[in-house]
C-alpha cells in the first residue's frame, strides 16, 4: 500500500489512515484516522464538503455510494485530486425505494480489500428514514470497516432544520469533521472544524480546532494561519 497515504503509528500499536490532506493528517495525533474509524463529515450547503470528501478517497481502495450526486458528479471530483486514482474507486448510485435495504445487501456482498474507505454521499437520504433500519446499517457499516482496517464515512449536508436522526450519526461515529462556510460582506471563507476524535486520539495543538481550507481542488489544511474558535 502507497507509504505517502497510509501511515502506521507504532506508538501504542494505533494504525491510522490519510484524511487524503497532508496538514490535518499532521494536525491529529498519529498522522491521521484511526484504522476501523467511522467518520462524520458534516458540510454546510455551500461549502466545498463534497471535495473535502473526495480528498479522503485517499489513493487507496474506496467505495463511493451515491445517494444524490451523479456519478459523473462523484467521479469530476475525484480525477481533479492530485494524487487519487480512479482506478480503484468504485462508485455506485444507490436508487432505490429503500435504499437502507438496498445499501445494507450492497455491503453484505463487498469483499472489502484490507483499509479500504467507504462513503455514503449523502448521509441524510437515509438517516431521515426508519431509525432502527438506519441503526443497523451503521452498526453492519462499522464493523465491516472494523474487520477490515478501512474506515467509513457517512457525508452529510447540514439542512436548514437538523434530521431527526443526525444526533445518532454524530453519536455513532468516533470522529467528527465539519466543513463551514461563512460570509462576511464581500468576504468568503470555508473552515474545517474537528468536532471529535476517537478516543485516544487528540490534535497536537488542542487548543486549535478550526481550520482555513483553501478553495482549490486539492483542498490542503493552510496550518500557517489555524484559527481557534
Amino acid at each position: 500500500m502507497n507509504a505517502s497515504v497510509e501511515k502506521e503509528e507504532r506508538q501504542e500499536g494505533m494504525e491510522t489512515l490519510s484524511t487524503g490532506m497532508e496538514n490535518l493528517d499532521f494536525a491529529i495525533e498519529h498522522e491521521g484516522i484511526r484504522t476501523g474509524s467511522l467518520v462524520a463529515l458534516l458540510a454546510d450547503p455551500n461549502s466545498p464538503g463534497d471535495i473535502v470528501a473526495a480528498n479522503m478517497v485517499a489513493n487507496r481502495p474506496a467505495y463511493y455510494y451515491t445517494l444524490g450526486r451523479s456519478e459523473e458528479h462523484v467521479e469530476r471530483n475525484i480525477k481533479n485530486i492530485p494524487n487519487v486514482s480512479l482506478d480503484t474507486t468504485h462508485i455506485s448510485t444507490v436508487d432505490s425505494d429503500n435504499p437502507v435495504e438496498t445499501l445494507r445487501g450492497v455491503l453484505e456482498n463487498t469483499e472489502l480489500p484490507r483499509a479500504a474507505t467507504v462513503i455514503i454521499d449523502p448521509v441524510n437520504v437515509i438517516e431521515s428514514l426508519d431509525f432502527d433500519a438506519f441503526k443497523q446499517l451503521v452498526h453492519e457499516l462499522q464493523a465491516k470497516i472494523e474487520k477490515k482496517d478501512g474506515v467509513g464515512i457517512l457525508y452529510g449536508i447540514n439542512p436548514e432544520a437538523e434530521s431527526e436522526n443526525r444526533w445518532f450519526t454524530m453519536a455513532a461515529c468516533d470522529t467528527v469533521f465539519e466543513v463551514i462556510h461563512e460570509q462576511r460582506g464581500e468576504s468568503v471563507e470555508d473552515y474545517l472544524t474537528v468536532q471529535k476524535l476517537y478516543p485516544g486520539q487528540e490534535l497536537v495543538n488542542n487548543d486549535t480546532r478550526k481550520f482555513q481550507l483553501d478553495r482549490s481542488l486539492d483542498i490542503d489544511i493552510t496550518t500557517s494561519r489555524n484559527i481557534s474558535p
